[in-house]
C-alpha cells in the first residue's frame, strides 16, 4: 500500500495508528510501511506516526464504537503538524473508513486533497471505494493445519516454533487513493 502511495507521487504518508506495543500483524504492516519508504529513498519521519488515544486498547471490530473518536483524534495531530501528509496507511478498513469521514468533515477531499488506505479487504473497503489489501485466507488456513500437522508430528514443538510465514497479499486500487498534488 504504501509502495503504491509513493508510485502516485506521495512523499509524506502518514501511519495511523502508532502505538508502543503492535500486535504481530500490526507489527507486520507497519515494518512493510517502513521498508517501502527507506526502499524509495525516504526517510522515516516519526512525526508522521499517527499516535493511537490512550484511551484506545485495539482498532480492530470489537472496538468500532471508538474509532470514530480515534479517527477525529488523528486529524487533531495532523493539524498540529507543520507540513501534513497527503497520504496515511491505516492499519485497516475499519479505521480507514473512519478517517476518511474525519477528513471529510474538516473539509478535506479524498482522493484529491488526502489519500487514505486501509487493509483486509473487507466488504466496508468495497461499499466505500477505499484502496486495500487481502490475504488469501484459504491459504492461510492451509500453512495453519500444515503447522499443526508438523508441531504434532513432534511434541517438542508445540507452543516452541517461532517461524514466521508470509502470505502474499492482493492490492486493490479503488478510489480513496489518487495522484498527490504537485
Amino acid at each position: 500500500l504504501t509502495k503504491l502511495l509513493l508510485t502516485l507521487g506521495h512523499k509524506r504518508i502518514a501511519y495511523f495508528p502508532f502505538k508502543e506495543n503492535f500486535l504481530p500483524t500490526e507489527e507486520e504492516r507497519f515494518g512493510a510501511y517502513c521498508r517501502a519508504i527507506v526502499k524509495h529513498g525516504g526517510a522515516i519521519d516519526p512525526k508522521l506516526f499517527i499516535p493511537q488515544p490512550s484511551d484506545v486498547k485495539e482498532t480492530t471490530i470489537e472496538s468500532y464504537e471508538k474509532l470514530s473518536g480515534c479517527a477525529e483524534s488523528a486529524m487533531n495531530y495532523l493539524a498540529t503538524l507543520s507540513v501534513r501528509p497527503s497520504a496515511i496507511v491505516c492499519v485497516n478498513d475499519a479505521m480507514a473508513l473512519y478517517v476518511i469521514n474525519a477528513a471529510k468533515r474538516r473539509g478535506f477531499s479524498v482522493p484529491e486533497d488526502l489519500s487514505v488506505t486501509g487493509f483486509d479487504n473487507l466488504a466496508i473497503s468495497v461499499k466505500y471505494d477505499i484502496t486495500t489489501s487481502s490475504q488469501d485466507f484459504g491459504e492461510m488456513a492451509k500453512m495453519a493445519l500444515n503447522l499443526i500437522f508438523y508441531q504434532l508430528s513432534d511434541a517438542s514443538l508445540i507452543n516452541n516454533y517461532s517461524e514466521i510465514r508470509r502470505i502474499r497479499s492482493t492490492l486493490w486500487e479503488r478510489g480513496s487513493t489518487g495522484k498527490a498534488k504537485t
